[in-house]
């Protein structure tokens, strides 16, 4: 009885090609949005700025101001200021200066996601 199976040198003779720029269908657009997402989760890859994060989503007012941030989490405003710029940048939170002090809340293009998010690891 003979084997109906190659051996494995069979049809491997061709060589893969790769392309060497993006196909036609992935845009600059949506380069764009790659990198705004992994901007996005690597905003969320800090277990501070998920603390700052959590404090405003579940916090009554829906903003809190830096001072506070610092507060609850025993941190100096340096280093709140320096999550925030990030958690800024990443469009998760809005800044708003009122007088001397600086509010935090939610950023309403991405409140829902974040709530989501926070949702799903309280239930789990």
């Amino acid at each position: 009885m003979t084997s109906a199976v190659p051996p494995p040198s069979a049809g491997r003779n061709r060589e893969t090609t790769y392309p060497t720029s993006p196909p036609e269908h992935l845009s600059s657009d949506i380069l764009h949005h790659a990198e705004k997402t992994s901007m996005f989760f690597k905003s969320l890859a800090d277990p501070t700025r998920l603390s700052i994060l959590y404090l405003i989503t579940t916090h009554p007012d829906g903003r809190v101001s830096s001072n506070a941030l610092a507060q609850a989490l025993g941190i100096s405003a340096p280093t709140v200021t320096h999550h925030m710029k990030k958690l800024v940048s990443a469009r998760l939170v809005t800044r708003e200066q009122v007088g001397k002090w600086a509010y935090h809340s939610l950023h309403p293009d991405n409140a829902d996601t974040v709530a989501k998010i926070f949702a799903a690891v309280t239930a789990a």
